[in-house]
């Protein structure tokens, strides 16, 4: 994610599957969360499947708190790797010490020349073909078969006040027709602020809003 090492964050944000324990678990988290979501690439790199898969939300969360990931066969340097970046202790994580000089130094990057590979100088082991832009042969055919849809909503949920806010983005989708947004009104400190269910925090509801079942909130 980026994040300077000198700050840390509360908001849980990110891909369920490449998550920190600390993250789901709402802690205040820095650094340390993108050596766990490397560690989490490596081992899909290697296996195919992230290494806390799961059919739900809840199943993945429960495998990142409470269970530690199956390997298949590997290079004894490639695990190690993957398991200290999986370390659930962030302090305790390969890349937490020394702005990540130990990932540089791990035996399962022996032989790596740094300097080669920020010059771009290292050849990659695997290339994949590609005839044109617009090529699928490297996308499984169970994705390119897949008929294309568009996932647009007939009619907006949001109540005319909570459309002011987006006044001034124009795309309308081209089979669909739509009135000019309404005019942005000016911020006011008694702006109501909008709930996680789309309606606003204060006084009274629109009959759109009553009708509107709440967002589910995954890591809750």
């Amino acid at each position: 994610m980026g994040y300077p090492r000198s700050r840390r964050r509360p908001t849980p944000c990110g891909t369920p599957v490449y998550l920190a324990p600390e993250i789901w678990l709402r802690k205040t988290y820095g650094f340390e969360v993108d050596w766990w979501s490397l560690g989490c690439v490596l081992f899909e790199m290697v296996s195919g499947l992230p290494p806390f898969w799961g059919d739900t939300i809840k199943d993945v969360y429960k495998k990142v708190i409470n269970t530690q990931p199956k390997f298949p066969q590997m290079t004894p340097e490639c695990q190690a790797c993957i398991e200290q970046l999986l370390a659930r202790e962030p302090a305790q994580r390969l890349g937490s010490r020394d702005n990540g000089s130990d990932i540089l130094s791990h035996g399962f990057f022996a032989g790596m020349s740094w300097e080669a590979l920020l010059a771009k100088q290292v050849r990659p082991p695997f290339k994949s073909k590609s005839n044109a832009p617009d090529d699928t042969q490297n996308f499984h055919r169970a994705f390119t078969n897949q008929k294309a849809t568009d996932s647009l909503t007939k009619e907006t949920a949001l109540a005319p006040e909570q459309e002011a806010h987006f006044a001034g983005f124009t795309y309308v989708p081209t089979n669909q027709t739509s009135p000019p947004a309404p005019a942005a009104q000016p911020a006011t400190p008694n702006v109501e602020a909008l709930s996680l269910n789309g309606g606003s925090s204060g006084g009274g509801s629109s009959s759109a809003d009553r009708e509107r079942k709440p967002v589910p909130v995954p890591l809750s």
